[in-house]
């Protein structure tokens, strides 16, 4: 009876989507679809030589743009405040190097993923969407099922916001895994034995963020992206020993079809890799 229910469930929503998407052909031209598509393109990496990203100039320009706000200089008047500074925990900052070894309670991991990204029986999630469209889906990148025991086989996971839930989308081989390795954008940071073993990822439905604010839509779509990143951080903190490293750092289109998406209708925006703190 159950599956019975579910299989319903499943067909009602994948109908829903074709009628979505068919109405979405409608409203939406190609031509805006196509103008917003090359726009992104302009902003995705292959991969950049190092020699070529970074000079004397833009390393001097670095260290003054670490101390410098971006604020008008002259003002009408100064209000000071009070000062108060707390202490943040160790974990409370970026972090790139991750214990391979723990590995998450299932109850634990359950629980952030729902309040990061899940969606409450009133309809809304732990962060904002323009419209209430939410085009992002957050991926789950496991290489290794180490870190996460109560999985089955290493892969690409959707986080199904609506019913809770782990959808493997594309199983990872040893061949998929240097495939993915090698979408990624390291320099000397990393080793590729070295790849953090968990990360989350989040793919942008390009037609589905546009169709009704247009142009405006895809920067909805940015924003809405790294308001889940913060959320998703929030919830690791509350844990003394997790952390995690925002990253943009790979080959756009190659990072998409290796983890089994459209790389022009569905491209990878950020990546987040997380886990327990050295």
């Amino acid at each position: 009876m159950k599956n019975k229910e579910y299989n319903k469930k499943i067909f009602e929503r994948v109908n829903n989507f074709k009628r979505m998407e068919r109405l979405q052909d409608f409203i939406l031209s190609n031509r805006e679809l196509d103008e917003i598509i090359k726009l992104h393109q302009t902003t995705t990496w292959e991969r950049p030589i190092k020699n070529q990203m970074v000079s004397n100039e833009l390393l001097h320009w670095l260290t003054l743009a670490e101390n410098v706000s971006s604020y008008p200089l002259v003002v009408e008047e100064t209000v000071e405040l009070s000062s108060h500074y707390t202490d943040l925990p160790k974990n409370k900052t970026s972090h790139r190097d991750f214990n391979n070894d723990y590995a998450f309670e299932y109850s634990q991991f359950s629980n952030i993923l729902f309040n990061s990204f899940g969606k409450r029986e009133d309809g809304h999630r732990n962060y904002a969407s323009a419209g209430g469209l939410y085009p992002i889906t957050p991926l789950l990148i496991v290489i290794d099922i180490k870190s996460l025991p109560f999985l089955k086989e290493p892969g690409v996971y959707i986080y199904d916001s609506s019913d809770h839930q782990l959808l493997l989308l594309t199983k990872f081989t040893t061949e998929k895994i240097n495939a993915y390795k090698d979408s990624l954008i390291f320099d000397d940071i990393f080793d590729e034995d070295e790849v953090p073993k968990l990360a989350m990822a989040y793919m942008v439905d390009i037609g589905k963020s546009i169709t009704k604010y247009k142009n405006r839509g895809y920067r909805h779509a940015l924003i809405e992206v790294g308001l889940m990143a913060q959320s998703f951080r929030n919830e690791l903190w509350k844990y003394d020993n997790l952390g995690e490293c925002c990253w943009s750092g790979f080959n756009d289109n190659r990072l998409a079809f290796n983890l089994g998406l459209s790389p022009r209708l569905a491209p990878i925006i950020m990546m987040q890799w997380f886990g327990a703190v050295k």
